[in-house]
């Protein structure tokens, strides 16, 4: 499968901070937020690191700009600090079903995101709603045939691993991607 030309626009980044002399400033402006896609093909989503910090109680005075530093570009969940990140899913992409000892707040910026949940249960998320997302094990697809769904994720790493009702412990874990909720439209990607 062949990478599909990316139409959303660059997100630019606008980051305060306080010079020596104590006053509050703009000291990074930039649009040059990498996003990468996870398969060999380039096919599927992009995902980009916009922001992160690796402590769980955020120093003010700390200067280092992680995410331009690429730390842990790789991890999805931090276990302590906290993960600005975008992702974007071309038309008809899906996820694979993971699941991160993280809490997720997620905002649909662009198009329609359908959240699907190990039970088999699918939830559409609209341009401007949020979704709060613990622990559970989920997928993202992107309903549409045509249109790029774009979505901002604060990830904070959270304490785990959590353990279901039953006893089990949940950790984090990636599996195949379900089934689209509209298989005639969408393609999956196990390589996303």
């Amino acid at each position: 499968m062949a990478s599909t030309p990316q139409p959303l626009p660059p997100l630019r980044r606008v980051v305060t901070g306080h010079k020596g002399d104590s006053a509050q400033s703009v000291v990074r402006d930039d649009s040059g937020i990498e996003l990468k896609a996870r398969a060999p093909t380039g096919a599927g989503p992009r995902f980009g690191t916009i922001w992160t910090v690796d402590k769980p109680q955020y120093e003010l005075n700390d200067e280092r700009d992680l995410a331009a530093e690429g730390y842990e570009a790789d991890k999805t969940a931090l276990s302590d600090g906290s993960r600005l990140s975008v992702v974007d899913l071309p038309p008809g992409a899906i996820s694979p079903l993971h699941r991160t000892v993280s809490l997720d707040y997620g905002i649909v910026l662009k198009g329609t995101v359908v959240m699907h949940l190990d039970d088999g249960s699918t939830t559409k998320v609209e341009e401007g709603e949020v979704i709060v997302q613990r622990g559970t094990m989920h997928a993202w697809e992107n309903p549409s045939s045509s249109e790029w769904t774009r979505i901002i994720f604060h990830v904070a790493g959270a304490q785990g691993p959590f353990v279901a009702p039953d006893g089990t412990k949940l950790e984090e874990k990636f599996l195949s991607p379900p089934k689209p909720a509209n298989s005639h439209l969408l393609r999956t990607d196990s390589n996303l």
